[in-house]
């Protein structure tokens, strides 16, 4: 019976002996862990963090209390980490904290603040330091218990549980369509929000746009007399002029609204045509007398004679006048143009167009037949030209999405002036063209 209380008491002591000792086996100092170093001339943060990946502590400091300018130069084998430590911040006003495998650099006057949870037994404690700056978006949070455990086999196991918590915080903006509803209750289209997803979609094909065009005008003018008494002159013209190279360049202001859109601008225009005409002209010549009959008359003792004569022009000389001239006339045009989208697709949209254009004219240099005999050339004022002309136009045409707003737009249209090119003249003058435009423009 002694026996056996001697043995509890015995037991009893044990118990306590290791509940003081665990601890302490189980936390040993960080500073006295032996390292081996050789750095030259290496930034203070670049030696610390070298040290921790070769020892597996993480050091924990404030940028500012320690300068990043300032380099080490070391060579240490086997030197407790301490006095590492003390050579390479060069001064003594620094100490140490450590937390789990966590070693904290501060200054003695300015000792951190820290955060103190209290653990399942008396003697055991964790600290955990406190950031002076501000909170990033990511929070860990470490927590820490040592549990000792006491079965019946007497043996003291000892478990350490890290948790570790990440909290990532994720914010969507949401843009809310906003209606206007009419009296009728009916609603009128939708009005998005300035920066939303779907403005910036209805935006990338609607709204304005700027571009810059040139177009190839193909074919040439189409001549009729304005009375039968002038047909001569209408072929005339016709076998006198042929086809030249018209051309087009100017910029355009358009607005594009789901299926529909409107277009206008002003553009520098070209049109004329290669004049090519040659006649003869007689110049001198004289009238030449010929007798075709004679008679003659008695009246008394005299006689009297008589002559019928006729007369005609002899030419002394002829001369030929050629003419070969590039005939323009040129033009400040605005159109208004008003487009329909036929197919609508992500980068590529057909459409139909069809509008009016009206011409200014600005200048000309050309020649032309007069409405003589001789069928003489002359060079044709602007007074004999009408200073205003309008045109239909209508085709189709493709654009090509390059995307933030560019684009590449090509059309194919016919055009035909709706009134005569000359103001008095006994001819009727009119261009009918085949128009290839192309363009370059930006949504704005």
């Amino acid at each position: 019976m002694l026996l056996t209380l001697r043995y509890q008491v015995s037991f009893s002591l044990l118990i306590l002996f290791l509940f003081k000792a665990g601890p302490s086996v189980a936390q040993p100092l960080l500073l006295n862990k032996t390292i081996s170093l050789t750095v030259t001339d290496m930034p203070v943060n670049a030696v610390l963090q070298k040290i921790g990946n070769q020892s597996g502590i993480r050091f924990s400091y404030d940028p500012d209390l320690i300068s990043s300018k300032r380099k080490v130069t070391l060579k240490a084998v086997n030197r407790p980490l301490g006095e590492v430590l003390e050579t390479i911040l060069g001064n003594s006003g620094y100490a140490f904290r450590e937390i789990g495998n966590q070693l904290v650099i501060y200054h003695k006057n300015s000792e951190p603040e820290m955060n103190r949870q209290e653990p399942t037994r008396q003697d055991q404690k964790i600290v955990l330091p406190v950031e002076k700056r501000a909170a990033l978006p990511d929070t860990v949070i470490i927590t820490r218990t040592d549990t000792i455990r006491l079965l019946r086999t007497d043996t003291l196991v000892k478990t350490e549980t890290v948790i570790q918590h990440d909290t990532v915080r994720r914010t969507d903006t949401i843009y809310i369509e906003r209606y206007k509803t009419q009296k009728s209750g009916r609603s009128n289209m939708p009005t998005f929000e300035k920066n939303s997803m779907r403005n910036q979609k209805f935006r990338e094909n609607n709204g304005f746009y700027a571009c810059l065009t040139y177009q190839q005008l193909i074919g040439k003018a189409s001549f009729a007399a304005s009375s039968s008494t002038f047909n001569e002159l209408a072929q005339d013209m016709k076998d006198a002029s042929s086809g030249a190279s018209n051309y087009s360049v100017g910029a355009l202001l358009g607005y594009d609204y789901l299926r529909f859109g409107i277009q206008s601008g002003i553009s520098f225009t070209r049109l004329g045509e290669t004049f090519d005409h040659s006649y003869t002209k007689q110049v001198g010549g004289y009238y030449k007398t010929d007798t075709v009959d004679q008679y003659y008359t008695v009246s008394g003792p005299d006689t009297s004679y008589y002559y019928v004569t006729d007369s005609s022009w002899v030419n002394i000389d002829y001369k030929k006048f050629a003419y070969k001239n590039p005939n323009t006339y040129r033009y400040l045009e605005i159109p208004v143009m008003a487009k329909f989208r036929i197919f609508q697709g992500k980068a590529l949209e057909l459409y139909g167009t069809g509008g009016i254009i009206t011409s200014f004219l600005i200048g000309n240099k050309a020649l032309y037949i007069k409405p003589d005999e001789e069928k003489s050339v002359e060079w044709i004022r602007s007074s004999q030209l009408k200073p205003l002309i309008f045109s239909f136009q209508a085709g189709a045409g493709a654009v090509y999405n390059f995307g933030g707003g560019l684009g590449f737009l090509i059309e194919a249209t016919y055009r035909n002036q709706l009134s005569s090119q000359y103001k008095d003249y006994p001819l009727r003058k009119k261009f009918e063209l085949l128009n290839i435009k192309t363009g370059i423009f930006v949504r704005l």
